[in-house]
C-alpha cells in the first residue's frame, strides 16, 4: 500500500489528512491556516492548471489499464465556478485539459502544477 493524502476546507482552515501503511490505519491530520498571499497564488496556479476545464474522469485506456497506481479526486469550487474531476492513473493533458496524457500513469506537467499549488497552500506538506 502506499499513501493517501486529504485536503479538506474546514471554514477558514484546511484540514490535512496523511496515511500510509496497511489499511491506512494510522492517520496524521493537521489543521493549516494558509495566508493571503498563499491563496492569491493557489489560485493563481489554479487558472494556470485551467481546472474549470478539467473533464469529469480519465481513465487510462485499454489496453494500458493498470491495477494499482495512483487514483485522485477533486471537488473544488471558487467564484462562482466548480470542477469536480478525478483520475485513475490518468491526468489531464498538457496539450488540453481536456484529452488525458499520454504517457500511462505518469502525472502530467499540468497536474503536477495543480498539485505543487496545493503543497504550497500547505506550507509544504506531502500531497502527491
Amino acid at each position: 500500500m502506499g499513501s493517501a493524502y486529504s485536503v479538506q476546507l474546514a471554514g477558514d482552515h484546511l484540514r490535512y489528512t496523511s496515511s500510509s501503511g496497511p489499511h491506512f490505519a494510522h492517520p496524521r491530520v493537521r489543521r493549516i491556516t494558509p495566508t493571503a498571499e498563499q491563496w492569491a497564488t493557489f489560485w493563481r496556479e489554479a487558472e494556470a492548471a485551467e481546472i474549470w476545464r478539467w473533464r469529469p474522469t480519465y481513465e487510462v485506456p485499454p489496453p494500458n489499464v493498470v491495477c494499482d497506481g495512483a487514483q485522485w479526486h477533486i471537488d473544488i469550487g471558487y467564484g462562482g465556478r466548480s470542477v469536480r474531476s478525478s483520475g485513475d492513473n490518468a491526468y489531464p493533458a498538457d496539450s488540453t485539459p481536456r484529452m488525458t496524457g499520454t504517457n500511462v500513469a505518469e502525472p502530467t506537467q499540468r497536474f503536477q502544477r495543480f498539485t505543487a499549488a496545493v503543497r504550497q497552500l500547505m506550507g509544504g506538506e506531502r500531497f502527491e
